[in-house]
């Protein structure tokens, strides 16, 4: 038995709908798009569960999770990822 939500999703996927003809009108501006984030990887000694951005968007904190009994909050400069 299909649920609901996977028959909608296969509908939408075969529709022409997907094929976004409303968003045609930005593709001149497809450029303004491109390389609004920065990215960088950070080597943590253990997996993230949680992350969040200080108000002034200078430094990240990670909770991070060894085991069921250990978690560690870690924080790091986003300007020189220390």
């Amino acid at each position: 038995m299909t649920s609901f939500s996977a028959f909608k999703m296969r509908e939408l996927s075969n529709s022409s709908a997907n094929q976004h003809p409303r968003y045609s009108k930005f593709k001149n501006y497809s450029s303004i798009f491109d390389n609004l984030t920065k990215s960088n990887s950070v080597d943590t000694p253990y997996p993230i569960i949680s992350m969040l951005i200080t108000y002034d968007s200078t430094r990240v904190i990670a909770v991070t999770k060894k085991d069921d009994t250990k978690h560690k909050l870690t924080q790091y400069n986003i300007e020189t990822y220390d």
